[in-house]
């Protein structure tokens, strides 16, 4: 922070700070998929919106919306644009306006331009070691396509800043601006109008006033008195609990308010103004000396003889005690909606939106629904895909809260993939691990249960231990014990479970025993009692390394491995070699002349529909030393392996120690988390899939009968147009195990059968997911083999 204020606030405060980290139309299981935007397809963030605060929040009258901008996520600031339908069920979505956006941006300030029907967003900046500020002003225009605008006001702006108390007065066409930090010095007592009748153009009210400099203060438009209401902030070292007003027809001659009651000290807070009530509400903030966080609201009733502060209410889901949260005014539903902010505590950080509820009588109620994450971010999580159930899992990782140190974990969530995707905690029974971050874990569909191996603590330590997760009934943790020699501890390191020999393998990562980084290979049996077995694989294995990538071709019968950071040179590695798994082991580099830059801690899977390996991010060399990358490449496997750059739509920030699976019955790549996104939860389908528009219901469904069967299947399905059609048959980890139909067809209804046979042999009983691939679309659906 740039604001004079207590050395001791100034230390917590800058450590927050500084170190602070939609689908709209998911594919269900036998539906074809929307239409495209991107030639290479399209990212999408899974709502709800990342936790942040120094964001703003304004209110849409005419949708019936809380419009969300920008933020810290604690990490980096951002420029994305959320809405959340503020009638039930209350769902986010991320807006993707057209046109060139503001640069990422906190403790900027916005109102709702009523009369333009757009939201205009002014001011704030970035920090790196020291304030990026700006005294732009921008316009999402909202009716038709939202489109961003960067205004060209006439007139001399006023000086850059953040956290100033900004208020749309409507009825003068105009939006007023006061005080804030100067990211230098002491904070500005200056009032501004920026006019937004015909073109818009910035005029000084006046250069100093009564109320005096301030910044982080909160500022509404009082309707009933026609005035500008101004509450809080700091000023020199101490936070700040004054009300000062001054008339909107003139914008002079500031009165402090005397009131009745005891106010809040505080600054960051939020505030909005209540006018069926008639008063002004704040939440939160900090108060300054001594330096804590607040929590709940703070009425200012102004329909008495002397305005009175109320404290309260303090009953029901109070929310966290936060600073730097956004607040909006809900007239149809006579509640305030809170979002966002930080504490004292990680855990107070989340995406939850909270609500007051004003009639009959002011009262908190429940969060609204969100389908939120774990409320902290994490980076080294480990991700597992159980293709049975259409679920994915998610198990420990470690937040950096701030620099100084790391928070282990070893919670466990899971992210429902069968419809729009949903995180819900488990709480298993049983001694879980000790906490950790960068384990190796797979799901192993023999036995239901999700294995993990080794990882890292904050403190250095690298662990030996398999543990296992039993998810069928009451999930259940349980710690094994392999026969065997085991391998070193480890962390960073690769694990794939195959399927063919219900096995984990292991490959690679990083020990505290000489020679550090590894290159081994190790199989964990995974049937009866599970046993370790050194593989010795022919032929020249990899470099030493951790921070690789692996995935598991299951139409090749292979595990590949990509990239890592080495002990000997080259330090960062972007080479690809397969470890066959059939028979004995072999090493195989693939020889591929051009392809992404070095790097480690990326992310690595299979896409079986396309026979290709995907790889996002990571901390990549481009010449210049190593940095968080974000690109997407794609690595055919067919025939001589080709690498190619993917360019989609509405590409995340870039990332690294985040995970990623890919969910074979959706056809998309879901990765989570990372050092710079947090709990962020991203997907990437391809055009393929997003190519065609949705068919009638008549023709959406791909069904199968018997089903369960014991035996041959009779698929039936209907077909949009004329075109090439695919039916194939995967199994679980998504080898292809038949291709039925691959012929041009006629529109209309069509069957055909599975004979339950792979390679001319039975096929094993299990889940089976029998998917069509059409120019009209994609559609899945799965089947159940009993034998």
């Amino acid at each position: 922070m740039r604001l004079a204020v207590g050395s001791s606030h100034r230390r917590r405060f800058a450590i927050a700070v500084a170190t602070l980290s939609v689908v709209c139309s998911m594919l269900c299981s036998s539906t074809f998929a929307p239409a495209a935007r991107a030639t290479d397809g399209l990212w999408t963030q899974i709502p709800p919106p990342d936790y942040r605060f120094g964001h703003t929040a304004v209110y849409d009258r005419v949708r019936h919306r809380m419009i969300v901008f920008g933020g810290l996520n604690g990490v980096v600031e951002m420029n994305d644009v959320w809405v959340l339908e503020l009638t039930y069920p209350n769902r986010w979505r991320r807006l993707l306006p057209t046109g060139t956006p503001p640069s990422p941006r906190r403790q900027h300030s916005a109102v709702y331009d009523a009369v333009h029907d757009r939201m205009i967003v002014y001011g704030g900046g970035w920090v790196d070691g020291a304030w990026h500020l700006n005294s732009e002003a921008w316009a999402l225009e909202l009716a038709g396509a939202p489109h961003w605008t960067l205004l060209t006001p006439t007139g001399t702006p006023p000086p850059p800043r953040f956290s100033a108390a900004v208020v749309y007065d409507a009825s003068r066409d105009r939006m007023l601006v006061f005080g804030g930090g100067s990211g230098q010095g002491g904070p500005y007592g200056d009032l501004w109008a920026l006019s937004l009748s015909g073109t818009p153009a910035w005029t000084q009210i006046s250069a100093n006033t009564l109320i005096g400099p301030r910044a982080l203060a909160v500022a509404v438009v009082d309707s009933v008195r026609d005035r500008m209401v101004v509450m809080g902030g700091v000023t020199g070292h101490v936070s700040l609990s004054d009300t000062w007003t001054v008339p909107l027809s003139t914008g002079v001659g500031w009165t402090e308010l005397t009131t009745l009651g005891t106010p809040p000290s505080t600054l960051g807070h939020a505030g909005v103004y209540d006018p069926l009530h008639d008063q002004l509400v704040v939440f939160g903030g900090i108060t300054s000396p001594p330096d804590q966080y607040l929590s709940g609201a703070w009425r200012l009733r102004f329909n008495t003889a002397t305005p009175t502060w109320v404290r309260g209410p303090l009953s029901g889901q109070i929310p966290p005690a936060a600073a730097l949260p956004s607040a909006v005014y809900d007239p149809i539903a006579d509640a305030v909606r809170l979002f966002g902010g930080f504490g004292d505590d990680p855990a107070t950080v989340n995406q939850q939106v909270w609500t007051l509820w004003m009639h009959p009588s002011p009262n908190w109620g429940a969060p609204l629904p969100s389908n939120a994450p774990p409320a902290v971010g994490r980076e080294g999580a480990s991700l597992a895909y159980d293709p049975v159930h259409r679920r994915m899992f998610m198990f420990g990782g470690a937040t950096h809260w701030n620099h100084a140190a790391s928070a282990d974990l070893n919670d466990v969530w899971m992210l429902d993939l069968a419809a729009t995707p949903t995180w819900t905690p488990v709480t298993p029974i049983g001694t879980p691990p000790p906490a950790r971050a960068f384990a190796a874990m797979v799901y192993d569909p023999s036995g239901d249960r999700l294995i993990v191996h080794g990882g890292e603590s904050s403190t250095g330590d690298r662990y030996p231990d398999v543990w296992s997760l039993s998810l069928a009934g009451t999930p259940a943790w349980s710690q094994l014990a392999p026969s065997g020699t085991p391998p070193l501890g480890r962390s960073r390191h690769g694990a794939i479970y195959d399927p063919a020999r219900d096995r984990m393998v292991l490959f690679g990562g990083s020990s505290l025993v000489a020679p550090y980084h590894q290159n081994d290979a190790w199989s964990l049996s995974l049937s009866g009692a599970p046993a370790w077995t050194a593989l010795t694989p022919a032929g020249t294995p990899p470099s030493r390394r951790q921070g690789l990538s692996v995935a598991i071709d299951a139409e090749r019968d292979r595990m590949l491995v990509f990239g890592g950071l080495s002990d000997t040179a080259p330090i960062l590695n972007r080479d690809v070699w397969a470890l066959s798994l059939s028979g004995a082991t072999a090493w195989d580099s693939l020889e591929i002349a051009v392809g992404p830059p070095p790097r480690h801690q990326s992310v690595v899977v299979c896409d079986p529909a396309r026979d290709q390996l995907l790889m996002f991010g990571g901390l990549a060399d481009f010449g210049t030393g190593q940095t968080r990358s974000g690109d997407l490449w794609s690595l055919s496997l067919a025939g001589a392996p080709v690498w190619s750059e993917l360019h989609p739509d509405g590409a995340p920030d870039p990332e690294t120690a985040d995970a990623a699976i890919f969910d074979v019955a959706g056809d998309r790549l879901i990765r989570y988390g990372g050092v710079f996104g947090h709990n962020a939860t991203w997907i990437w389908q391809p055009t393929a899939v997003l190519a065609a528009a949705p068919p009638s219901r008549a023709e959406q469904r791909l069904s199968a009968t018997p089903n369960p069967s014991r035996g041959a299947v009779e698929l039936s399905f209907t077909l949009p147009a004329e075109g090439r059609a695919t039916l194939s048959v995967f199994d679980v980890t998504g080898r292809r195990v038949a291709v039925i139909v691959d012929a041009t067809l006629a529109a209309g209804p069509h069957t055909a059968r599975w004979d339950g046979r792979n390679a001319g042999r039975a096929a094993p009983a299990g889940v089976y997911l029998a998917r069509l691939e059409h120019p009209g679309g994609l559609a899945t659906t799965r089947l159940l083999l009993i034998r």
